[in-house]
Order: structure tokens, then sequence, then C-alpha cells
């Protein structure tokens, strides 16, 4: 537990004992979770690590978030403040959210990250899906500029229509940066918000061209879930083949 009048942990509680008080507060007994979006098994009840405290779960306390009323909400659930030993607990993951703060667990560690990451994590090892490109692997065909950068996103016949790839960053990073190349005609990139309730919101447009070479393409995603990146000729009756490098791309 941290040492301010108020600290910060997920949403997830194991109860074990419910009683009332005259106030009607409902006193747990919880064993807290250090979790985000994620069950972590309690099957190891002799880790010291992981203590069974007693606190309430204090539906009593209002929430004003830059001048507003705030109902803490994850995936749908209400959330409630807990109160232990005098301090107020809110759930990670609710805060993280509402200040558009990306947030992770890792569960091979049982690390939170808040915040940015330092780490790079290349676009391919999240989800994603190739939609009107294609995934090249072999790396015979996968050069740009006679240079190896691995595993390739390869739009092969570009025109004056959008195609796309999707991407899901899941609202983990805060960043995303592209390595791309133009072979042909000057292209129009757009990284597009594709869970944006207002509907498709640009989050940024560059002209890639052929002179460029592999060309570095730095966007803030920060709170967002699904994107894409959409590529169309800048003119009508031009063609062009792009190429993503999805092993060189990170999210950080």
């Amino acid at each position: 537990m941290g040492s301010g009048s108020t600290g910060l942990f997920h949403n997830h509680f194991t109860l074990m004992e419910v009683a009332l008080t005259m106030k009607t507060r409902m006193l747990l007994t919880a064993v807290i979770s250090m979790m985000v979006g994620f069950s972590l098994s309690l099957t190891a009840a002799g880790d010291a690590l992981l203590q069974a405290v007693r606190a309430y779960l204090n539906k009593e306390i209002a929430i004003v978030l830059n001048g507003g009323p705030w109902e803490m909400n994850v995936a749908g659930e209400r959330l409630y403040p807990v109160t232990f030993e005098g301090r107020t607990y809110l759930p990670v993951r609710a805060v993280a959210e509402a200040l558009s703060v990306p947030i992770a667990y890792d569960a091979a560690s049982k690390t939170i990250y808040i915040g940015e990451k330092t780490d790079k994590v290349p676009v391919i090892t999240e989800n994603y899906r190739p939609v009107s490109s294609r995934i090249i692997s072999d790396a015979s065909q996968r050069l740009i500029n006679g240079t190896d950068h691995g595993t390739v996103a390869l739009f092969g016949n570009v025109i004056n229509s959008n195609s796309y790839i999707q991407l899901e960053p899941d609202a983990k990073y805060s960043k995303l940066v592209l390595y791309v190349d133009v072979d042909g005609d000057d292209v129009d990139l757009r990284i597009v918000n594709r869970n944006d309730p207002t509907g498709t919101v640009i989050l940024k447009s560059v002209v890639v061209t052929e002179a460029d070479g592999l060309k570095e393409i730095e966007v803030d995603i920060t709170g967002i879930r699904t994107l894409s990146v959409d590529v169309m000729t800048t003119e009508p009756n031009k063609s062009a083949a792009v190429r993503i490098a999805m092993d060189k791309s990170y999210y950080q």
C-alpha cells in the first residue's frame, strides 16, 4: 500500500467475508489482486507477498473528475472506492482510462505499467488484421532498398482508393512509430482512430514519396484500442506499392 492519503490498485477483489455496520457499509475481507484487466490465479495461498486485508467497499464517496461527477466503470462494470486503514484506494485501470493514460499489465513479471513504456514493442507482436495488405515473411521478398527489416505488410497495387491494415494497440501505448516505403507514385498515408464513438478520426496524414526511402512516421495513440493505416495515391490514375516494416515499426 502507498504512503499517501490516496492510493491506486486494481478493481478485482476476492471477497472472503461480508458484514453490515450501522451505516450499512459492507465490511469485506478482500484479497486484493494487483492486476489490470486480468484474473490472477490465487493458488499461491502461502505466498508472503499476497496478504489478506480488512477493507470497506465505500459507496459513500463521490468522485469529481475535471469539474464533473464521475462514476468508475471498467468494461461496463460499476466500481467503488475502497477504504483501508483511513486511506482511500481507487481502481487503477478506471482512473488511467478516465485520464487517457496508457495502462498495461505484464502477467509474467506481475507488473503494472502506467504511462509510456520505455521498451519498444514491435507492431507485429500485437493483434492486427492485414485487410488490404499481404504479410510477407519470406526474406527474398521483403527487402526494402536492399535492407532486410523483417516482416513486411505489402500493399501491392495502391491506387486512388482506400486500402488499409488494422492495428490493435488496445490502449496500452502512447506512441506508434511506423517505417514506410513507397515504390511508384506519391501516397497519402493516414492513421485513423477506428474506435472513436464519433466516427473515424484521422490522427495523422502524411504524404510519402519514393524519394523518402524508408520514412519514419510517429503519432500519438494514447487511449486508442483500434486504428488503421490507410494508403492511397495522391492523384487519380496513379499507382504505387507500399511496404510497412512490421518488425521495425513499434509501439511505446
